[in-house]
């Protein structure tokens, strides 16, 4: 279950296409909010009993990049994050529940 300030924060970054953490740590510092575990929660990806990461399971996403220093080709994170279809349907729900109040 989402809290306050996940959506607070899901609010804030509704407003770009893509965002930094950097730029979230601002609005919303690490010591007032936990805001790295909340990024963390929010990102956190389901995975089906076979094992396979179910798409659409998280609020938002981190973007990432290929690594050109792995020789294996993996993928790096970039710190660049992005609501979800789901992040962005959340939040439409929640907006709903409170004008319905």
């Amino acid at each position: 279950m989402l809290e306050k300030q996940d959506y607070k924060i899901l609010k804030y970054m509704s407003k770009f296409d893509k965002i930094h953490i950097d730029k979230i740590l601002e609005r919303f510092p690490e010591s007032k909010y936990s805001t790295k575990f909340r990024i963390e929660k929010l990102s956190k990806v389901k995975y089906s009993d076979s094992g396979f990461p179910l798409s659409n399971s998280s609020y938002i996403s981190e973007l990432r990049k290929k690594d050109d220093e792995d020789p294996f080709g993996n993928l790096a994170y970039t710190g660049i994050y992005e609501l979800t279809e789901l992040g962005y349907a959340e939040l439409q729900d929640h907006k709903s529940q409170i004008l319905d109040y």
